[in-house]
């Protein structure tokens, strides 16, 4: 049965043959069917001779022909002598017409593809019935596949070497299945041959496709060889696959399949392996990958980015017009990679701490000699899981661990920021200043979230620290590198806000606040720098916020009043206000700006002096109802306060008026009038509806006392202003 099959590939190499040999013979025809047309085309074209007169003396003589000879059949002499008239040399058809390209393709490619289909189809009905019939062993069926393939691939080659490039290349390509498809059959359903030697089989087909590939310059042979490597040991499976094995195997695939890229500038061949590589990962994790496999797992996933980062950076010399593409798909190896890594290291927690401190080494080390952008991008790919890592794992158990591994990161960080930038005489990028604050503030706040559960106590002298810290790397600074100084005093003032928050409480917070809030608004002030101001003024505006909260509740029984610590923190408030106005009116710049700043801080001060009267005022009131007889009640106390707060209110505004009159300062006169509406509303709306006969003759009386000297003064102010 083997002499069948034989004879059988024999035949079918003879008919190759004589199909080559026949195409051939009739091309030799085709040419010499268009000489003979081009000849025929030269006698319509050439003009007929001119007559010559006869003479009776002489012999008649054949007068030489006058065209000039076929260019084919012209001597050499003539060549030079008489030039040959132009000849349509397109190449005529059967039917008249010009060949179709799409006609050529079904010719040239689609018949062929459909031929080797027919083959292999046919073979494999050859073979099923051979089977069904038992007319060869299991052994023969492997050989004789193995022979047919070899003879496939033979066939090939010599189509190739004799002008036929892509019809070899395809029936040398069919051959190398073949072999795959013989060893495949002779492991997985005859069980021949083992593990071992299915495996050495495909390896050695692996390489002679790949030989066959370099030797006859074919990419789709290439193709075939890297397709057939990575699929082997998913054609030869295994209960118990070696990880070692197996990514080993595929390491050797990926060099080898990137030397021949390389020697042959084919980038397509380095797009297969990776995606092969990808996809084998991906099956092999699925099917058999275990948590105890991590740091071998990991290993080599390190291993294959590195070498497709290499490759890609070696492919850069590549002049092949797909090098683009090949550029742009192997880029995303290091972010697949990334990702892998934290799914693989997810459930380790000091394997994900190294891993993260290692990606911030080496992003510092890539970092230090690439752009803003790049080490900004590194450090949020340490610092975001590590962020998240730190939320899951507060408390004394990964306290250590966890501290190493964000000291490591912020250190880093700072250390690639200053030596990119500073030591190379470089200003910070917008993206350099963005990493400075996120990197120092974002680990101050992984610290945070280990210590919290069960030391918070410690947070605020941590913040502290950081304050110091940053308070003398910006006095360092300060010298030469100003602007980048006042950033990193921003921070130290950040911290100290947060280290002023973590140790106080209460109105001591809200002093601590505010003062820290002057201090940054006056630096900003005092350098120039809009966003300095903005920030500093934004915590102020807290401390003002937390005051007023803080004057409105509950009074403490046995306060004084205006002798207390709400009253002091609220006078130290105001005062830093008239403090502040005094700055902007100092050193601020522009005049529309300058006179818009302190007529907005002038506003505050007398507003947070007015809550401060009218808080004081109410706590006394309120805290004679602890003592008060049962002739004095609570309602007495509360007609009474209401009656005190509409006459602080108008005296308070008579003075702003007063001060604004002598100044003179059109917003605090403003101001006064203001409060004078709202405390005729009070009056109107709340004292004369609900005080007592004589609580509200002495509200309206002493509202109308004020309203009345501040008239006067206006008058008065004008009269001076008309005799002037």
């Amino acid at each position: 049965m083997l002499l069948m099959l034989l004879l059988f590939a024999a035949t079918c190499a003879l008919a190759v043959r004589s199909f080559a040999r026949l195409h051939a013979m009739e091309g030799a025809v085709a040419d010499l069917t268009t000489r003979v047309r081009m000849l025929e085309r030269y006698e319509r074209i050439a003009p007929a001779p001119a007559p010559q007169p006869a003479r009776a003396e002489t012999p008649p003589v054949a007068a030489p022909d006058p065209r000039p000879a076929p260019p084919m059949l012209r001597p050499q002499a003539s060549v030079t002598a008489t030039p040959a008239p132009a000849v349509d040399t397109t190449p005529a058809t059967t039917d008249g017409g010009a060949r179709d390209p799409f006609e050529a393709r079904i010719g040239s490619r689609w018949l062929l593809y459909a031929g080797v289909a027919a083959i292999v189809v046919g073979i494999s009905y050859f073979e099923k019935l051979a089977i069904d019939s038992h007319w060869i062993s299991e052994t023969t069926r492997v050989v004789q596949g193995g022979v047919i393939g070899l003879v496939l691939a033979a066939a090939g080659l010599r189509f190739i070497h004799s002008g036929y490039r892509r019809y070899g290349q395809i029936i040398a390509g069919c051959g190398i299945a073949v072999q795959y498809v013989s060893v495949y059959a002779a492991f997985n359903f005859y069980h021949v041959i083992g593990l071992v030697v299915a495996f050495g089989l495909m390896a050695a087909v692996t390489m002679l496709a790949a030989w066959l590939a370099d030797r006859e310059r074919s990419q789709g042979l290439a193709l075939v060889a890297a397709h057939g490597g990575f699929l082997t040991p998913f054609l030869l499976p295994s209960p118990t696959t070696s990880e070692v094995a197996l990514f080993g195997y595929d390491t050797i695939l990926i060099a080898g399949t990137a030397l021949l890229a390389r020697r042959r500038n084919w980038p397509a061949l380095n797009l297969a392996s990776y995606a092969l590589t990808g996809l084998t990962c991906l099956a092999w994790c699925g099917a058999f990958y275990t948590p105890d496999k991590y740091v071998m797992t990991e290993l080599f996933f390190t291993v294959f980015c590195a070498m497709f980062v290499y490759i890609r950076r070696r492919g850069r010399q590549h002049t092949h017009a797909s090098s683009p593409l090949e550029q742009n798909i192997l880029g995303m190896a290091p972010y697949l990679y990334y990702v892998a890594s934290l799914a693989v290291l997810s459930g380790h927690s000091l394997a994900l701490l190294l891993f993260l401190v290692l990606l911030a080494f080496v992003g510092g080390l890539i970092g230090a000699l690439s752009d803003a952008s790049t080490r900004l991008a590194f450090w949020a790919a340490a610092a975001v899981p590590l962020l998240l890592w730190s939320g899951a794992h507060g408390g004394r158990t990964w306290l250590a661990g966890g501290l190493a591994a964000w000291s490591a990161v912020y250190i880093l960080n700072l250390a690639v920021l200053f030596h990119a930038t500073l030591a190379s005489d470089r200003r910070f990028t917008p993206a350099d200043t963005a990493l400075l604050h996120v990197n120092a503030l974002v680990a101050y706040l992984g610290a945070y979230l280990l210590l919290e559960p069960f030391r918070v106590s410690a947070c605020g002298p941590l913040a502290a620290g950081l304050a110091a810290a940053h308070g003398l790397a910006s006095l360092r600074l300060a010298t030469r590198w100003r602007d980048e100084a006042l950033h990193v005093a921003a921070l130290a003032f950040t911290f100290l806000t947060m280290a002023v928050a973590q140790q106080l409480d209460g109105l001591w917070l809200t002093a601590g606040l505010a003062a820290e809030g002057a201090v940054v608004t006056w630096l900003g002030l005092r350098e120039q720098r809009a966003w300095l101001r903005a920030g500093g003024l934004l915590i102020f505006a807290v401390a003002i916020v937390r005051l007023e909260a803080a004057q409105f509740s509950a009074a403490i029984v046995g306060q004084l009043a205006f002798v207390n610590q709400r009253a002091l923190c609220g006078a130290f408030i105001v005062g830093l206000t008239f403090a502040l106005r005094a700055a902007h009116n100092r050193m601020g710049t522009g005049l529309l700006r300058l006179q818009f700043d302190t007529a907005v801080l002038t506003v505050v001060a007398n507003l947070v002096t007015l809550s401060l009267l009218t808080s004081e005022i109410s706590a006394f009131w309120e805290l004679r109802d602890v003592g008060s007889s049962p002739a004095w009640g609570r309602h007495e106390n509360e007609l009474a306060s209401q009656m005190m707060i509409s006459l602080a209110w108008a005296v308070y505004a008579t003075l702003l008026v007063v001060v604004g009159l002598r100044r003179p300062y059109k917003p605090i006169r403003y101001l006064g009038i203001a409060i004078f509406a709202v405390t005729m509303l009070k009056v109107v709306v709340i004292d004369l509806a609900e005080l007592e006969r004589v609580y509200r003759v002495l509200s309206v009386v002493g509202l109308g006392v004020m309203l009345l000297l501040t008239s006067y003064l206006y008058e008065r102010l004008n009269r001076s202003a008309t005799h002037a």
